[in-house]
């Protein structure tokens, strides 16, 4: 007796139908990346890594590399040394790149994909440290008093880089600010000589600013409208109307560095210099606190070597042996 069923049409094809295995890197990147979008990890931090995974995972694939269970310190080795040697980039970069995978690994580690993360086992990438220079704070302010202040957009730009200076910002957190709003106060604001911005990891943070710079606030503040239409909540805003970009601020930076004499200057040096100085004139704790970094120790590494020249000043005139 014939036991088998017929298909109930008789056209239909079987098709097989393809499924995820568990640790197909491509899929396993775009879950970690969604990941850190849940831990609210800054939009560019993001698009970082995600560049960073996506040359990962074509070199992967170079070498027949598709799931994460196949990855070896080995190939962790070869990646680097394809970065520096086959893509030319700086030591300290493919370093970055490299950690950018290790935090990913470690992802794969925590979903059971891996007993442990290879990473572990590579030796870091060697690369000579540089501290950053930034240029002194009377040269900084110097940059601003020299921005002209019978334009708009030298208006604007005296106010955005005073407060950029002055809070300590990132630039993100600067073109991020709206205009405060009694009945709807925003995140992302100054009010009462307080800039209020969304902080790395979506942290909400605050650094007190200067009635100078409240004075340099309140004169864009007076002429904005000249640009901004009445549903643009933005405080920094462009001729046409629009939120500032970084891109344009970073330009505009380069106008007056050069102008000032200072024709490698860039946003960061006025947030890197603010905070070297409050190391130097209250210490780590207070320039962790102005920086919001998570760990001190980052505060120190960093703006430590600004602290040198003022402590030996002080180890000079207050710890003499005598006579």
């Amino acid at each position: 007796m014939n036991n088998v069923v017929p298909l109930a049409n008789a056209d239909r094809r079987f098709t097989p139908r393809s499924v995820t295995a568990p640790g197909e890197l491509a899929k396993l990147c775009e879950q970690y990346l969604r990941h850190l979008q849940v831990r609210n990890l800054a939009a560019n931090t993001i698009k970082a890594y995600q560049a960073d995974l996506e040359q990962f995972a074509g070199y992967c694939l170079s070498r027949d590399t598709l799931y994460v269970q196949h990855i070896t310190a080995q190939l962790l080795e070869d990646f680097a040394d394809a970065l520096v040697r086959g893509q030319g980039c700086a030591p300290r970069t493919a370093a970055r790149k490299r950690e950018t995978v290790k935090g990913f690994l470690k992802f794969a580690v925590s979903r059971n994909l891996l007993p442990r993360n290879p990473a572990d086992d590579v030796a870091p990438i060697q690369f000579n440290t540089t501290p950053t220079i930034a240029p002194e704070t009377d040269q900084l302010l110097s940059v601003i008093r020299e921005i002209p202040g019978d334009t708009l957009i030298g208006i604007r730009d005296r106010a955005f880089f005073r407060l950029l200076f002055d809070g300590a910002c990132r630039i993100s957190g600067i073109c991020s600010l709206d205009v405060y709003d009694p009945a709807q106060p925003a995140i992302n604001t100054v009010h009462n000589m307080t800039v209020t911005f969304t902080n790395k990891g979506g942290r909400i943070e605050a650094n007190p600013i200067d009635d100078i710079t409240q004075q340099y606030l309140d004169a864009w503040l007076a002429v904005r409208h000249r640009w901004a239409g009445d549903d643009q909540p933005a405080l920094f805003v462009n001729n046409r109307g629009n939120r500032i970009t970084r891109a344009g601020m970073h330009d505009r930076c380069k106008v007056y560095g050069k102008a000032a004499g200072l024709p490698h200057l860039h946003l960061h040096l006025f947030r890197h210099r603010r905070t070297g100085e409050v190391y130097d004139t209250l210490g780590p704790r207070a320039a962790q606190f102005m920086a919001k970094h998570k760990d001190i120790r980052t505060t120190m590494n960093v703006y430590g070597h600004h602290a040198d020249p003022f402590m030996r000043a002080q180890l000079r005139d207050k710890c003499k042996l005598g006579e």
